[in-house]
Order: C-alpha cells, then structure tokens, then sequence
C-alpha cells in the first residue's frame, strides 16, 4: 500500500511482458506481476527495459527508482490497472510517502536512513544498508505496529 502526501515526480515503466499470455485471469497468477505491490520500490531491468522489483545490491543493476503506486494486479473489486495499461505507475523524486512494505526482520526508528532490501525482500523498505547501495529516503517515524505503515521523506 502506498499513500502519496507530498507529491513528487510520476512516471510508468512498461510492465514485464514475458510470460503473459493475454488472458488477465492467468497473468494476475504470475509472480512476476504479483510482486509489483504498491508501497514496494521499483527499478528497470537492464536487459529486457521493463519494470522489475529494485534490489538494495546496485552490482545487480536493479537500481531503485521509486515507490510503486498501485498494486500491479489491482484488487478484487477493480479492474487490472497495470495489465489493462501495460505500465506500472511509480513516484520519484523529493516526496513524502507513507508505505507498509518493510522487510521482515528489521526495526526502524525514526530519522533513520532507509535503504532498499535485497535478495527475497527485494523492493521492500530496510534500515540495513546493502553493499553498494544508496539511500532512499529517511524515516519520519516509526512503523505502525497493526498497519505497518511508515511516513518517509523519499530523497530525490
């Protein structure tokens, strides 16, 4: 989930087209396409130029580029947004957020530096610096401890 406060840049990047097959109720399936959750960070793979989950591990050229706006495969009672468009939506830029996607694992207090998880939390929010990695913002708070949500002050 992702709530934009302070509104930065907006942007879309083409949605990974590889093993869609055209028929929505088979492509919201795919796990490609289901990571792509709103509040989680996003970056461009090198080779194919589509939407990928960022890695927090620049050496893997996933650089994050911005929070991801809605969830890829919508939800139940609306329409396929990224599938009928082709584009996942995402925000960059000097903005304020408020995000639920943290890594698991990791306690985050406020003013910290936050950082892109890696591996099997790619896209997911971290306080853990990864090796070669850049910040992505500072938190404002801490998380809320039902909702998970977390105000950022994303860094452009």
């Amino acid at each position: 989930m992702l709530k934009i406060l302070g509104r930065g840049n907006q942007f879309g990047l083409d949605l990974p087209s590889a093993n869609l097959t055209g028929v929505v109720e088979k492509d919201i399936q795919l796990s490609e396409i289901k990571a792509l959750k709103a509040g989680r960070f996003l970056a461009i793979d090198q080779t194919t130029k589509q939407a990928t989950l960022a890695d927090g591990d620049e050496t893997l050229g996933k650089i994050p580029l911005g929070f991801i706006v809605n969830d890829a495969v919508g939800l139940f009672f609306e329409n396929t947004p990224a599938l009928a468009s082709m584009q996942v939506p995402f925000t960059f830029g000097n903005c304020i957020v408020i995000s639920d996607q943290i890594a698991s694992g990791v306690t985050i207090l406020a003013s910290q530096l936050l950082y892109c998880g890696t591996g099997a939390q790619a896209g997911m929010i971290t306080n853990v610096p990864p090796s070669n990695s850049r910040e992505i913002g500072i938190s404002m708070g801490t998380p809320d401890p039902v909702t998970k949500e977390l105000l950022i002050a994303v860094l452009g």
